[in-house]
């Protein structure tokens, strides 16, 4: 590697680390101990042609199962449930207010309510309102007193994460490597087969359509389309 550019520029993976590394060159500037930012106009190169790292349908009922009947993963629930049949984004949900979340008391018509973002949580710095669907009605309903996000969420996110086969911590997964955003993305490809509407999705996710179309849209099977919208809470007692 010769210079910043290399480090950063050739995988859109390493857009972290250019946050990072601009993030400490702006520190410097601010002590007085630098002028600019050269990793400001580090170009993050993304291929067209990559697929969003999506969940398998089958790791998605998977992951709720053990949620659900693991009670040291219960508090898990509803953030699993809000990522994948809301697709909020991750920091999101660490900041969302449960007062945000409108239910209703009964789902009729297709309408189960609406989770607010302020502005004040999202990255686009722009207020939406995001639908609660059966499915997440159904999850909001069976788990009330669950936290959207736990004090220990890190640990426990990453504990179950493993139990079912992602990111284990001596690297003999690698190819199944969890991506941090591959609940959303897997909720934005899961909606788009089922609803076939972009511009709504768009909407719903808080992004534009043409981010919608590079980077949370992929091909899914007709035939994991109804089973993973028919996911349901397993039945207490």
């Amino acid at each position: 590697m010769n210079s910043l550019n290399d480090l950063c520029a050739f995988d859109v993976n390493n857009r972290n680390w250019k946050v990072k590394i601009g993030g400490f060159f702006n520190w410097c500037n601010a002590e007085g101990w630098g002028r600019g930012n050269p990793a400001k106009n580090i170009p993050i190169f993304v291929d067209p042609t990559d697929a969003p790292k999506t969940v398998p349908l089958e790791t998605v009922r998977k992951m709720l199962e053990v949620a659900q009947k693991t009670p040291r993963f219960l508090p898990l629930i509803n953030y699993l449930a809000i990522g994948y049949f809301a697709g909020l984004r991750p920091y999101e949900m660490r900041r969302l207010p449960k007062g945000d979340i409108k239910i209703k008391k009964e789902f009729a018509e297709g309408d189960g309510g609406q989770i607010y973002i302020s502005r004040n949580i999202t990255k686009t710095k722009t207020e939406r309102y995001v639908t609660i669907n059966e499915t997440l009605f159904a999850f909001l309903k069976a788990y009330p007193e669950q936290p959207i996000y736990h004090k220990n969420f890190v640990k426990l996110f990453t504990a179950m994460r493993e139990t079912v086969g992602y990111g284990f911590a001596d690297g003999r997964s690698e190819e199944n490597k969890w991506v941090p955003d591959a609940i959303r993305h897997t909720f934005g490809s899961m909606w788009q087969a089922k609803h076939k509407n972009i511009n709504m999705l768009a909407e719903e996710m808080g992004n534009s359509p043409e981010v919608i179309r590079r980077h949370y849209k992929r091909a899914i099977p007709a035939e994991e389309v109804g089973p993973y919208w028919a996911i349901r809470p397993i039945p207490k007692g």
